[in-house]
């Protein structure tokens, strides 16, 4: 499923002629690895951030740890704040951020395993951001988060 969405999402990038970031955290690289298989990827992506501990996403995105501490690293505010500050730290047309909680243990603010947030940035438009709630164990709960914002990224990218 990951590879058939990465294959359309490469499609349309070409046929659009747009450049693609990722910032993950809960996936840890998952969706770049599921970018990268395809042949000529790197035509349209321009590479990612991994950005799993609050200190990688303020240091690599420039997020303010204000943000985090406010927020929670699991949020709608730090999903947008990810994927706007991949977008500010790259030559990138379009941006992709993830963060969750994978589990198997909440996070310090008591976010439940399963929450993920997944954020879309475009220049000089607002980030778009969708809240998902899966279950499964810590490997489910990544997978699914990576097919999620694979889907999410080619449903705003589609003739656009």
């Amino acid at each position: 499923m990951r590879h058939t969405l990465a294959k359309q999402i490469f499609t349309v990038l070409k046929k659009e002629n747009l450049t693609l970031v990722c910032a993950e955290s809960c996936t840890a690289g998952l969706i770049s690895d599921t970018l990268a298989a395809i042949p000529g990827i790197s035509s349209v992506f321009w590479g990612s951030f991994v950005c799993y501990q609050n200190s990688a996403k303020e240091k690599m995105l420039g997020i303010d740890p204000f943000l985090i501490q406010r927020f929670g690293p699991v949020s709608q505010e730090i999903a947008e704040a990810m994927s706007s500050g991949a977008l500010g730290h790259s030559s990138a047309d379009i941006a992709l951020a993830i963060t969750g909680i994978a589990g198997p243990d909440s996070d310090e603010f008591g976010t439940p395993v399963g929450t993920v947030w997944i954020s879309i940035a475009r220049h000089n438009l607002s980030p778009i951001s969708h809240k998902y709630q899966f279950q499964g164990d810590r490997q489910e709960i990544r997978s699914k988060g990576a097919i999620e914002a694979l889907r999410f990224l080619l449903q705003n990218i589609e003739g656009r």
